[in-house]
């Protein structure tokens, strides 16, 4: 009975028969290049087989000389040969043509981690039975790369290698939830960390992280996490972390210090990651109490302040283009803005800023600042900008006459401006 064809195609590319301790181990970026994608195409097609055009037009998207046919023959020669120099017992028989399609092994079963890993990772998609973690695990570490990790360049691989990362996604994001649910915080942060290392930018898993750690009394390595995560975002993509991994590290910080302090923990914990460089990033609650305190302030002050509302028109961009540009405003803010000067998301597309001491004519020269710098640090992006401004004194008054001391609404109400209409040119 023939031996049953293993192959791993997540991460590296290899083939090894049932029994057997050889592996052939593929190399896609070398000179025989061609021929292992050859082989790997065959591979994922097997139940259906290829046409030899096909495998033309795979291999040789821009010329296959003056006899295609005969290249591509000779090309499935030398795949047999190179399998059978790397030690796969018949390897001749691996390639057949028949009724003008090619088959990989139609004699024989082959058995791909890609196909066993869907198979298992569809199985836990939605939902994780506390006595199925352990199979839930076993599949996450099925993925020990993305589809064919050498062949960056196959465009034909693209689509493939989302599919199984987004599996893998899901799978690791359902798995870790049903890990801390049943206190295994250890496990559930190994696989945070394999899912971030391989994807740096995916910032559910950060946050996912970072609970655990401190759930499971570790909140000083989710603050070390924090600051990892904040610099790779800073410096690789000039972009500021999300409000849901502020809050993370709010959480850290509330169980790090959350106790009677000493006076070294108490400067310790006023001292630990502050920077007195850029303005003030603040999640909504935190804005409106700076708000309303600063009201209560002028009452005895007298100064003036004025509340800024910027952000894009909704056009018609992906989300994702939109929360880069929105992270990438941010990061304007914080430079444009001094650093006495509060700021927080609102919504998707929109910042509100509290500038103290600001009169109305100065607010609207803040907010020209901040366009102007946007547009001078990002010249290749085409977005136009919504902004308006008020005066916090006269919603003070209006609150105060109104005997209602609510909550700060979305800047319905304020007197708004009209950007220069050459800003966009």
């Amino acid at each position: 009975m023939a031996r049953q064809i293993q192959v791993r195609m997540l991460g590296e590319f290899t083939i090894q028969e049932s029994g057997s301790t050889q592996v052939v181990h593929a190399n896609l970026t070398g000179r025989s290049r061609r021929l292992w994608v050859l082989i790997a195409y065959l591979i994922v097609n097997r139940n259906g087989g290829v046409t030899p055009q096909e495998l033309i037009d795979l291999l040789w998207s821009d010329s296959a000389g003056d006899n295609p046919m005969a290249t591509l023959q000779n090309n499935v020669s030398r795949a047999r040969s190179l399998l059978q120099k790397d030690g796969l017992k018949g390897a001749k028989s691996l390639f057949k043509y028949e009724k003008g399609m090619y088959y990989w092994a139609p004699g024989r079963k082959t058995v791909t981690d890609i196909d066993t890993f869907e198979r298992c990772a569809k199985r836990f998609e939605k939902n994780i039975e506390p006595d199925e973690l352990d199979e839930a695990l076993a599949t996450c570490q099925m993925y020990k790369g993305d589809f064919l990790a050498q062949a960056t360049g196959e465009a034909w691989c693209i689509n493939l290698r989302i599919y199984y990362q987004t599996l893998f996604t899901r799978l690791c994001h359902t798995t870790v939830k049903a890990l801390m649910d049943a206190g295994r915080s250890s496990e559930a942060e190994k696989i945070c960390m394999r899912a971030i290392e391989l994807d740096p930018t995916s910032e559910v898993f950060s946050i996912l992280l970072m609970r655990s750690l401190t759930l499971s009394g570790n909140p000083k390595m989710a603050l070390d996490h924090y600051d990892y995560i904040k610099r790779i975002f800073e410096s690789q993509y000039s972009v500021s972390v999300s409000n849901e991994l502020e809050l993370e590290r709010a959480a850290a910080l509330q169980a790090l210090y959350g106790r009677d302090l000493s006076e070294a923990s108490i400067r310790q914990f006023l001292s630990a990651n502050s920077s007195m460089v850029g303005a003030f990033s603040c999640n909504n609650s935190v804005f409106r109490e700076i708000v309303q305190l600063h009201m209560r302030d002028m009452q005895r002050s007298g100064l003036p302040a004025q509340i800024a509302a910027i952000g894009f028109e909704r056009g018609d961009e992906e989300m994702s283009s939109q929360s880069i540009n929105m992270r990438r405003l941010e990061a304007t803010l914080n430079l444009s803005l001094r650093s006495g000067d509060p700021f927080t998301k609102m919504s998707s597309a929109q910042f509100l800023i509290l500038l103290p001491g600001a009169t109305y004519e100065n607010g609207e020269m803040v907010v020209q600042r901040v366009m102007d710098r946007f547009k001078r640090d990002y010249p290749h992006v085409k977005a136009d900008f919504y902004v308006f401004l008020f005066d916090l004194a006269s919603f003070k008054d209006e609150m105060i006459s109104a005997r209602s001391v609510q909550k700060l609404p979305i800047l319905e109400d304020g007197e708004g401006f009209e950007e220069d209409e050459d800003i966009d040119e």
